[in-house]
């Protein structure tokens, strides 16, 4: 704390008017996720029920894929400020639309399940490319924890919503409450486009101007570093992904009443919160600090792994919801900041382009692979899908490990991200 402290001090007036805008655009962007998340997952199982979840995830790559190439096709004509204000109307109109039908139409629950998914990712995107071409590794290696831990703390009073007044209010009402909370984040993020000096531009000197898939693909291809960063997106997607199932179904059995499904998840979620704020300000610091960046990579599949195992022993809804809650907390904290940092010596076309393919559509691509599992499991060894999802789970942990290794095996640990992109 007392760096951090230091640090803040050496700060210039518009560097830290620039981390406050920083500090609100995570809070409000995770206080609207945590309000409309319980509400969609609640509502879509009402209608379909928690064994139709891997189509669902299935069908959300198509428009995955869309929403990317749209997303590098027209941000570099529009320029950061232009695009991020069009896809807060977008958000707020399709979110007050599916307000007023989402609890009597299936298919506008379906529709909503998927565009939840996605327009979050975008945002944080937009977000985080910007403070990636803005702030230092020196300075991150302190601060990427307190600017998650204030998106935690969004999320935690955000959750709070429907954990106390779902039931009250109804799953559906809680929908509304894009429309203040994004007013409030666009006028946020002007005020960190303005601090940003000047990163409306989303290229490097000297280099083509991208606009094409295609070239993303590219520039991850040519860099091992961006390899890596998706290897161990993909297996956390994909760890996610079964968690979330397991959790759903066991959800769905022992809450049957939508609203009151919605405010269960919502305590929970607020709990998590909890636990991620823990993290985000103290525990990811503290990791870094006492193991190193590249050390810090082994802890989130080891300790998953012990919360895999454990729900391998007592197959129970407490235990899952125990699991559950740790990776959630895990994924927001720890992996997140130790991940995001991997970005900061790279090319800004690869922070801006390369960056979205794998945080927004390779991310969610990974849910293929998970939901097809899945499928598989349902049509021919229904009984044993838990233990089956568990050591599958587990499998993807020690690969995970493995492609940590690499890394450190390839890149020494006295190296510097520096070092490591020049290499």
């Amino acid at each position: 704390m007392g760096k951090i402290k230091e640090l803040w001090i050496s700060f210039s007036k518009k560097e830290r008017i620039f981390l406050l805008f920083a500090m609100a655009c995570g809070f409000l962007i995770s206080a609207d996720y945590a309000i409309i998340r319980p509400a969609s997952q609640s509502l879509f199982v009402y209608f379909f029920g928690s064994k139709t979840l891997p189509y669902v995830w299935m069908c959300s790559i198509p428009f995955n894929l869309m929403i990317v190439s749209l997303y590098n096709y027209f941000l570099p004509k529009w320029g950061c400020f232009r695009f991020f204000l069009f896809s807060s109307i977008l958000i707020v109109m399709g979110n007050t639309v599916a307000g007023f039908f989402i609890g009597e139409v299936p298919f506008v629950s379906f529709s909503f399940y998927i565009w939840k998914e996605v327009y979050i990712l975008l945002m944080f995107q937009q977000v985080w490319a910007v403070i990636h071409a803005t702030m230092s590794l020196e300075k991150a290696k302190y601060l990427y924890g307190v600017l998650f831990g204030f998106g935690a703390l969004g999320g935690f009073l955000g959750s709070l919503v429907p954990g106390f007044l779902a039931v009250f209010m109804g799953s559906e009402s809680l929908l509304f409450f894009s429309a203040p909370l994004y007013f409030l984040l666009v006028m946020a993020y002007s005020g960190l486009m303005k601090y940003s000096g000047g990163k409306e531009k989303v290229s490097s000197h000297g280099t083509k101007p991208f606009g094409s898939l295609t070239q993303g693909v590219k520039l991850i291809t040519s860099s091992f570093l961006l390899k890596a960063i998706l290897g161990m997106t993909v297996c956390m997607q994909i760890a996610a992904t079964l968690a979330d199932f397991q959790f759903q179904s066991l959800l769905e059995k022992g809450f049957p009443d939508k609203d009151i499904r919605t405010q269960c998840v919502g305590q929970i979620v607020s709990l998590g919160n909890i636990l991620t704020m823990g993290l985000q300000f103290f525990g990811t610091f503290l990791c870094i600090r006492l193991l190193g960046l590249q050390r810090a990579h082994f802890l989130v599949p080891a300790v998953l792994s012990i919360g895999a195992l454990g729900f391998l022993f007592s197959s129970s809804f407490s235990v899952m919801a125990t699991f559950f809650v740790t990776l959630k907390a895990l994924e927001f904290s720890l992996f997140l900041v130790i991940k995001e940092m991997l970005y900061i010596p790279l090319r800004l076309e690869e922070k801006f382009q390369a960056k979205a393919i794998i945080d927004v559509f390779m991310g969610r691509f990974a849910k293929i692979g998970a939901s097809l599992v899945i499928v598989f499991s349902q049509f021919f060894f229904p009984a044993f899908i838990s233990p089956f999802i568990s050591w599958l789970s587990l499998g993807i942990f020690l690969l995970w490990c493995l492609l940590v290794a690499s890394l450190k095996t390839r890149y020494p640990q006295s190296m510097t991200l520096a070092e490591i992109k020049e290499k």
